[in-house]
């Protein structure tokens, strides 16, 4: 029924696509728009953003608000090797990737990219969705890569207020505080081809407790070839590569970049988290 329910998202998606407006944007600022908000405030349902290769960061690349527009943003041509929204959050200075909160729904994708640096601890709204927020919205996310976001309620995903997020082939791993994906009472989150692994709050827990070893779904670790320095491709024996999850496909936004991963020290919280599943 998972898989069904996400084909239809799929199908709907591409029919609307066959029309679309595409806008490109550049980290260095030389495509069609200077940044991705920028891009987004200029779209009309059904465009689609494309981002260049490269790291996005500070304002204008972070922070994200579709506004309830039904648009796609997703690395150019679908190929993700080095398209990273880096949020540069702090303890500080609380950043995350997007904010959904103005009812978008299942047409609004997200696809074939990084997110890496959130971290919203504060109370109220900070302290939800290290790399992305839903209230009253239900986005797809596919094809992404999650990576070391914060938050005191959901690391990288939370949902609040009747939302419901719908990720598929994705990887949320590593994340430094909260588990990976949180929901409140009247929220859900739906899983195929992913995998959660070594969040410091935990991994497949509260809302998608039930998903761990459905339909493609693995706590593994990803074997990223060296994502301490920005590197999130993985390594050949990667249970999240095509040769690993051959129901799948390949799983997050990067493809094999390394036949044998190094060593890389653990947090405690990570450790831990492999106990709390």
């Amino acid at each position: 029924m998972r898989y069904l329910a996400l084909a239809l998202v799929g199908l709907a998606m591409l029919v609307a696509s066959a029309s679309a407006r595409i806008v490109i944007v550049a980290p260095d600022g030389p495509g069609d728009l200077p940044t991705i908000q920028t891009a987004i405030n200029a779209t009309t349902d059904g465009d689609i953003i494309e981002l260049k290769q490269g790291i996005f960061t500070g304002d204008g690349n972070r922070d994200l608000d579709f506004s309830g527009k039904a648009i796609k943003l997703r690395s150019q041509d679908g190929v993700p090797d080095m398209c990273i929204i880096d949020c540069g959050g702090t303890a500080t200075e609380a950043h995350r990737g997007m904010h959904f909160h103005s009812g978008e729904g299942t047409d609004t994708v997200i696809e074939a990219m990084t997110i890496t640096g959130g971290y919203t601890t504060l109370s109220g709204d900070g302290a939800s969705g290290g790399a992305i927020l839903c209230d009253t919205a239900s986005p797809t996310i596919t094809n992404c890569t999650f990576y070391g976001n914060s938050a005191t309620e959901g690391g990288s995903v939370a949902l609040r207020q009747g939302s419901t997020a719908w990720l598929e082939d994705c990887i949320l791993a590593l994340g430094t505080m909260g588990e990976a994906i949180w929901c409140s009472d009247d929220s859900d989150a739906v899983l195929a081809c992913s995998d959660i692994f070594g969040n410091a709050g935990g991994d497949w827990l509260g809302c998608v407790a039930g998903q761990l070893g459905t339909n493609g779904n693995i706590s593994a670790d990803p074997l990223f070839c060296d994502a301490e320095n920005g590197d999130f491709t993985i390594a050949g024996q990667s249970p999240c590569a095509p040769v690993g999850a051959p129901e799948c496909g390949l799983i997050g936004a990067w493809p094999v970049g390394c036949e044998v991963t190094p060593v890389r020290p653990w947090h405690w919280g990570q450790i831990k988290a492999l106990f709390r599943r």
